[in-house]
Parts: C-alpha cells; structure tokens; sequence
C-alpha cells in the first residue's frame, strides 16, 4: 500500500476517506505550528476590502477585532475552501478566488474588481505576499496577525507521496528530513511548487484547487502511479 503524507494538520473522515479509497495510507502531519501576535488596525489609511489567504488568517484577525468591521468592509478570500470557512461564521464572501492553486490568476481577477481600491491583507510573517504582487503598493495595507513557526516531528515511516500544502510546510520538512528520488512530490498550489523549484525539486503536479477533493481527483486520473 503506498503511503501519502499530506502537511496539514488534520483531515476530516470524509477528506481521508477520499484518499484511502485510491488505495492510500494516509498520514496527516503539519511541520508548521502558529501563535497570534497583537495588532491593531491602521488609523491613518482607509481600505475597502479585506483578503484572507487561508480560513487560519480569518480566525486570527477576526479574533482581534470588532466584528462590525467585517461586516462594513468587503471580504475577498482565495478559494472556495476559505470561503466556506467564512460563511460558517456568518460573513459572506464578495470575492472568492475559482482556482485557489494558482495563485497569479486568482491575484488577477482580484485586481480587476477592486480596481483602485486600497485593500488590508491579514497575513503571517512568513506570508509570500503573492497575492499583493499583482497590485500597487498604495493599495496595500499588509497587517501580521499571527506566526508560523516550525516544528519537530518525528515521523516512524517513509511516505511514497509527499504532499507540501504551503513553502513553510516545506521548509520546515526539509529541515528535518531529505527527500529521496523515489519519492513523488506533489505542490498544493503555485507558490509550493515555486518554492520547490527553487531548491531544483520537480512536483508530479501541481493542484489547480487547493483541497483534498482536487487532490483525491488528480490522483484518481493517473492510475499508473497507484499500482
């Protein structure tokens, strides 16, 4: 049976289940752990939207602020998994990313509907700050509201699939382990599989959506590698 670590923290039965039914043995294990930091909002510029990259940038901002404000300022995320998240606590979405891997695309259809707009991005101070690149600096308010932090951990077994879900899982992975050729990489979006190119590691592919059940698909449409 192949093994499958995937770098998050927890899966739902359902999620899991998705994967063993490909014949998976799936091992779920975040190498990154996060703490929030103080903050407060900028009083001296205005900003119409605010982007969260990931359900955890929405839990710690919104946790540090009165919720008026996500009800007077327009939300945009980056995928459909995070939006989810949002409309869970009650918030609807404005602006949901359609492909949550790719982030360049999802950055430039944000830019054509804000237009001139300043926009606040929640962020960790290891952020890649990708979705900004496609903006002008005057329209971008970055604001830390939590870290991310490595983690040891000690893994009993030698995965065949290596899921990296973001460069800090990654990093913090290849702090502690090496991969061998053997092993098949897959990136969780366009700034993974960057960062892994960047240290000359090749992806099997690359999720166009940022979930498992895109995951699951991807993996159920290259039976050769399942054998």
């Amino acid at each position: 049976m192949n093994k499958l670590l995937l770098t998050k923290a927890h899966l739902t039965e359902a999620e899991k289940s998705q994967l063993q039914a490909l014949g998976f043995e799936v091992i779920v294990q975040s190498f990154i752990h996060f703490e929030a930091v103080d903050f407060t909002l900028p009083v001296d510029r205005d900003f119409q939207w605010i982007f969260f990259s990931s359900p955890r940038a929405f839990d710690f901002f919104s946790k540090g602020v009165s919720s008026t404000i996500l009800q007077e300022k327009k939300i945009a995320c980056i995928g459909r998994k995070t939006a989810e998240h949002i409309s869970n606590k009650g918030i609807a979405c404005d602006f949901i990313g359609q492909r949550s891997g790719e982030v360049k695309t999802v950055a430039q259809d944000f830019k054509s509907l804000v237009k001139t707009d300043t926009v606040l991005f929640p962020i960790s101070q290891r952020s890649n700050q990708s979705m900004q690149a496609e903006l002008r600096e005057n329209q971008i308010i970055n604001l830390q509201v939590y870290t991310t932090l490595s983690k040891l951990i000690h893994l009993t077994t030698e995965a065949d699939f290596l899921v990296f879900t973001s460069p800090s899982n990654a990093e913090a992975y290849l702090k502690q382990y090496t991969i061998n050729p053997t092993q098949k990489i897959i990136a969780w979006g366009s700034t993974t599989k960057s960062y892994l190119e960047s240290l000359n590691y090749t992806c099997l592919f690359t999720l166009e959506e940022s979930s498992v059940e895109s995951l699951a698909f991807e993996l159920g449409q290259r039976p050769e590698l399942l054998a």
